[in-house]
């Protein structure tokens, strides 16, 4: 903190161009490349002895600063920009330099550091004696200029197509004494630049103020970031002929909060923040059942848990199955993690938690026996609680640390919350739990399909690429059911508009009319056969599920119509999130994903994850499909092919991954598997279809 007593003036010399050997270019990111950089230093000084003498001995020469920065950079090459601006500090500091100033403020800019930026820049105002003692120094990466394309406004023209926007992002850090991983934050700024990015993607916001407020807490739970605050301007260029709107925050990380709280600052946050059904508190429960139809019971608990409008889910985990703890002799558990927005005060949410259980049958017997249902709050906001009355309620949950059938799946959803004074992360205590026998894991995913199963297509429409007017009528469609099944078909997907590149647009109406009696009649007849709804509109999947379709499969991932994620999450059934870029008559023209298509289809399929997780779909209720020649060329389809696993890998904004979610893949077939095998026609594509699974 600037003394200004001491120190009330300053002596500035900005913007030294020069060139350095650093590593984290743009074109070289892991190399130590020659690149240019800008550095601009502050003296926090007292300039009264000079400018009351006249005399030039008792001044700062620029030219020696200058000077000596040159020598600075060119003297050796660094492995990352703070290396490079702590080594500059080492060398001003211990010159004449400090007979002039105790406290410097120092900025090294490499304007090419990035391609989607304008600049990355690392600085710090520090003081001698807290440079040399190795004190924790806060220091400020900031990247200018980031250049997004994302959808952002509240007109529906802005909800339909991406419009160019520009990030400024200054998030401050906290530099330990030892200092050891300074090499590790070469990657920082790119990473800082993906997630500031796929928040936006993802969350697609209709105000810039909800950008600015929802990214802080998405960085905060980056691992190994001791983020102090996050400082974000947003500019939306297009938005004003005559200007540029830009809305900036300051956020800063809870330990490092000013002691005012906003809204004791401001009576209308204040306002807001209590006003009649804003879902102010965030909670994560732990759920589980070990009694009748496991399944059954977890999701309606959860009916019942949000029926009253006073909560809603935000998230959820995978289920897992688990060996029972503790009283070993009863049935295997199924466990899931969820998180809530609630209106709810702690006692009230455990008070609704135990009229929940009672209602589904619970009934206290012995301690960790049998239970239909058991609902236990695992954190409330970030706040400690232990209470007796009027029920007994610890926030957090004491006992996390030791159970691998809470931790498993809190790792789904927050493998970077610290778990207590432990320290521990989720994802580290997780890891600590040593497996007696790894041939019979205590927790594993619950859902799974123990071997791969087939989905059939059935196309109820006049122009499907490979079927078109087979199945016209609700008895060829049975008839064709009927063989897909006897054949080994598992599930039944029926569509009624075509999505092949050029096909003619269907009403809504006429969709209804294709569908709806298909999936009537083949439920009839098979009433124990899976059958997909194969759309992209709400009100379709909707009828579908009343008419017996078992779950939603869109081509679109939820983009299309922006009543598909809740209509799927109401209906509690499973949703297939298709990749696709555009719309069935444009997704051919934007095939270009850089080097790396198996990376834009991972970050673009975790964003319309979160985006579902975030209107209430249940993470086990998702299914991926990488979207094999929708908008993909030959090479980008082979691609996909060979690199489906990394799909598991893929990031979500909030840092958790997309884990062990199922994925379908849809190759049959498609035009890419002719190109290869020179079959023009797409019935005689079977055996490169059976090659490509």
């Amino acid at each position: 903190m600037r003394d200004l007593e001491r120190w009330p003036d300053e002596i500035s010399v900005s913007n030294v161009h020069n060139f350095a050997h650093v590593t984290g270019s743009a074109w070289k990111p892991e190399a130590r490349v020659e690149q240019p950089v800008v550095v601009s230093l502050s003296l926090l000084t007292c300039i009264q002895p000079a400018g009351s003498s006249d005399d030039l001995v008792k001044s700062v020469s620029y030219a020696d600063l200058v000077q000596r920065i040159e020598a600075t950079i060119s003297e050796q090459s660094f492995n990352s920009l703070l290396g490079l601006l702590l080594h500059l500090l080492d060398k001003l500091f211990d010159n004449e330099l400090a007979t002039f100033a105790d406290q410097l403020r120092v900025e090294i800019c490499l304007p090419k550091a990035l391609h989607q930026a304008e600049g990355v820049s690392v600085s710090v105002e520090t003081c001698r004696e807290q440079h040399r003692s190795k004190r924790s120094i806060p220091w400020t990466l900031q990247l200018k200029g980031l250049a997004v394309s994302a959808i952002l406004g509240v007109f529906d023209f802005e909800r339909q197509t991406e419009q160019p926007l520009v990030l400024d992002l200054a998030a401050q850090f906290e530099l330990g004494a030892s200092r050891s991983s300074i090499n590790d934050m070469v990657t920082w700024p790119s990473k800082l630049a993906s997630y500031a990015t796929a928040h936006l993607r993802s969350y697609r916001p209709k105000l810039l103020e909800t950008y600015c407020e929802t990214l802080p807490a998405a960085l905060h739970r980056i691992p190994d970031w001791n983020l102090r605050s996050v400082h974000t301007s947003i500019y939306k260029p297009s938005a004003l002929v005559n200007g540029r709107p830009c809305v900036s925050s300051l956020r800063f990380a809870p330990r490092h909060r000013p002691s005012a709280r906003l809204a004791d600052e401001c009576p209308s946050a204040q306002r807001r923040s209590n006003a009649n059904g804003h879902l102010s508190h965030e909670v994560t429960l732990g759920i589980g059942s070990n009694i009748g139809d496991r399944m059954a019971n977890i999701e309606q608990a959860l009916a019942l848990l949000t029926a009253n409008g006073d909560t809603r889910i935000t998230g959820s985990s995978l289920v897992y199955e688990s060996q029972p703890m503790y009283m070993l002799d009863q049935a295997y558990f199924h466990n899931a993690v969820i998180k809530i927005a609630t209106t709810l005060s702690p006692q009230g949410l455990l008070a609704r938690i135990k009229e929940i259980e009672a209602k589904l049958g619970r009934r206290k017997t012995i301690d960790n026996g049998p239970r239909e249902i058991d609902l236990d709050i695992l954190f409330y906001d970030d706040v400690s609680i232990d209470e007796l009355e009027p029920r007994p309620l610890i926030v957090p949950h004491p006992r996390i640390h030791e159970r691998e059938f809470v931790l498993r799946p809190l790792a789904d959803i927050e493998p970077d919350r610290i778990l207590g004074s432990s320290g521990l992360t989720v994802a580290n205590a997780l890891r600590s739990i040593s497996v007696v026998s790894p041939a019979e894991a205590a927790v594993r995913p619950a859902l799974q399909s123990k071997r791969t199963r087939i989905m059939s297509v059935i196309n109820v429409t006049p122009d499907s690429f490979s079927d078109g007017g087979d199945h016209a009528s609700p008895d060829a469609a049975v008839q064709a059911a009927r063989e897909h099944v006897a054949q080994g078909a598992d599930i039944l997907d029926i569509g009624g508009v075509s999505t092949r590149p050029g096909a003619a647009e269907v009403s809504e109406q006429e969709e209804l009319r294709r569908v709806i009696p298909v999936i009537t009649a083949i439920r009839s007849a098979h009433p124990k056969t899976l059958i997909s709804i194969d759309t992209f509109r709400a009100n379709v999947a909707k009828a579908a599920v009343h008419a017996g379709a078992n779950w939603i499969n869109d081509v679109s991932g939820g983009t299309l119509d922006a009543a598909m994620l809740s209509t799927a999450a109401q209906l509690g059934v499973p949703i297939v999130l298709m990749h696709m870029r555009g719309t069935p008559s444009t997704m051919s023209k934007l095939t270009d994903y850089g080097d790396d298509v198996m990376a834009g289809v991972c970050t673009e399929l975790a964003a319309n994850v979160s985006r579902a997780l975030q209107a209430g779909v249940l993470r086990w209720n998702i299914i991926l499909d990488p979207g094999i020649g929708f908008a993909k060329d030959l090479a980008g389809n082979l691609a996909i092919l060979r690199e489906l696993p990394r799909l598991h890998e893929a990031q979500l904004p909030d840092g958790s991954r997309l884990g062990s979610i199922e994925i379908l893949v849809g190759v049959s077939r498609k035009k890419f598997l002719g190109t290869l095998t020179h079959r023009d026609e797409p019935k005689e594509r079977v055996h490169a279809t059976a090659a490509a699974m």
